[in-house]
Order: structure tokens, then C-alpha cells, then sequence
């Protein structure tokens, strides 16, 4: 994996309440929420203060003991391209 850190894009709007997420792309006037709940809301708070994609994998692998971690590599990574595919989070600059 890259050291890249990924954070919410800076059009990106959302809100976090009894351990769900609301994520909306405000530039894209079309473009509808998404709601996060379970490993993606717990997956977002983590990706709200910037991280890496190692420190998120780290995070499930220690929140998940009992699931391997290529499965947890796997969705980390899927999780977070369709994420960046809808302008939802960019690479820290």
C-alpha cells in the first residue's frame, strides 16, 4: 500500500450521529448522500482526521480479530477508491 494520507475533499459535507455517517458531495449538485453505517462509519471517522491506508487497515485488524486481513485489505481499499471515485475524499496534499 502507499503512504498517501486520505481525508474528506474539501467539497464534501457530512455528519456523524449515533455511529452513522452522512456523506454528500456538495460541487455535484446531482450528486446524493451516502450513508455509512458499521465498518463504512467506522471507516469514515477514522478517514475525517486524514490516515493512511495502512493505519486504516490497522484499525480494522485490531477492531476485527476473528476476519483476515487480506479480506480487510481488500475492503479497505475498495471502500476507500469508490469513496475517492465520488469526490468524497482526496489524497492530502
Amino acid at each position: 500500500m502507499t503512504p498517501e494520507r486520505w481525508l474528506p475533499s474539501r467539497e464534501a459535507a457530512y455528519v456523524q450521529i449515533d455511529g452513522r455517517a452522512a456523506v454528500l458531495d456538495l460541487g455535484d449538485p446531482s450528486a446524493l448522500p451516502v450513508i455509512l453505517e458499521g465498518t463504512g462509519a467506522e471507516l469514515w471517522r477514522d478517514l475525517a482526521g486524514g490516515v493512511s491506508l495502512d493505519d486504516l487497515v490497522e484499525a480494522q485488524v485490531r477492531r476485527h480479530p476473528g476476519v483476515e486481513r487480506t479480506t480487510i485489505v481488500a475492503g479497505v481499499e475498495a471502500f476507500v477508491a469508490d469513496l475517492a471515485r465520488r469526490r468524497l475524499l482526496e489524497v492530502a496534499t
